[in-house]
């Protein structure tokens, strides 16, 4: 049976702002070539991937993160980003035997990210105020 339907139209409303969290880390990769065969060494090219795009994922997950949660101290915004990650953690469950499917691969990353929401929060800080010379 042939799948048409993308994972993301189907994320709950909740977890909608996902899709295209997953769809620009997915762009990330577009170019991405292996260094080793992930036929032969799946676990290794999924590791080496991991690490090589970690970063961007990160400042995405992010940025997405931050715009969807309004929280107004860290304490609140990982409360909300842990349970966010444990209702998408459920959800995906369905979903287990297509992880070879690049987007739900994607949201799995995303739910490890999600491990540790911490370093996502960012306050959003009132601009400095300039000082007058004297």
């Amino acid at each position: 049976m042939k799948r048409n339907k993308s994972i993301l139209t189907a994320l709950p409303t909740q977890l909608a702002f996902l899709a295209a969290c997953v769809r620009e880390m997915i762009e990330l990769r577009a170019d991405y070539q292996s260094p080793v065969d992930p036929v032969v060494e799946p676990e290794q090219a999924r590791d080496i991937e991991i690490e090589q795009f970690i970063d961007d994922d990160m400042r995405i997950l992010g940025k997405h993160l931050r715009d969807a949660l309004p929280a107004n101290n860290s304490d609140e915004f990982c409360t909300q980003a842990f349970a966010l990650n444990l209702m998408l953690s459920k959800w995906l469950k369905a979903y287990e035997k297509r992880y070879e499917e690049k987007e739900v691969m994607m949201l799995f990353s995303v739910v490890g990210l999600l491990s540790n929401p911490y370093p996502y929060y960012k306050r959003r800080a009132t601009k400095p105020k300039k000082r007058v010379a004297k």
